[in-house]
């Protein structure tokens, strides 16, 4: 990061940045910004593709809640799998954006960069809350895994009470008096 440039380097091409690339051509105020505000700002767009991710992955689980509910599974291997990658791909997005934090706090401090100015460091504030409230999105997803798991074995346990049900009404009707 220095006056009027900022440097990133990735081993791949990154989806967000691809993104923020095709927002920030042609009309606009983009390159009116200072080198911080301008990384400011392409921060704030990846913190908010993170909480994307989280919204996608809150609204794959509400679909399966629906689903549990509505129409038991006969094979509930597969949906537990289905929840099993859903906190895999929950755990991953959160280590991966966790460390970001200190790193926005540390820029939030302007008097320690030379290149910062007031301006762009209340918006790393702001953009620390934003990791912040991600991180806190991430819980939240992973809770509702939680429950998600649990209408699972609720909807079982239902299924299995209906099957012993018609089984012991089978037994009282066949056994011999």
């Amino acid at each position: 990061l220095g006056p009027n440039w900022v440097l990133t380097v990735h081993s791949a091409d990154i989806d967000v940045l691809d993104d923020f690339r095709a927002a920030a051509e042609g009309k606009g105020e983009i390159g009116l910004l200072d080198a911080p505000s301008f990384l400011a700002t392409l921060l704030e767009w990846v913190v908010t593709s993170y909480l994307r991710a989280f919204d996608e992955i809150e609204e794959t689980l509400d679909e399966f809640d629906v689903k549990a509910l509505a129409n038991p599974s006969d094979n509930p291997d597969e949906e537990i799998e289905v929840l099993g990658e859903a906190r895999r791909r929950v755990g991953r997005l959160r280590r991966t954006l966790a460390p970001h934090r200190e790193v926005f706090s540390a820029l939030s401090h302007s008097e320690f960069d030379p290149l910062s100015s007031e301006g762009s460091a209340e918006r790393f504030v702001g953009l620390t809350a934003r990791v912040d409230a991600a991180l806190a999105s991430a819980r939240d997803v992973r809770d509702g895994i939680a429950s998600s798991f649990d209408v699972l074995i609720v909807r079982t346990e239902h299924r299995t009470n209906e099957i012993v049900k018609v089984l012991t009404l089978a037994s009282i009707l066949l056994l011999p008096g």
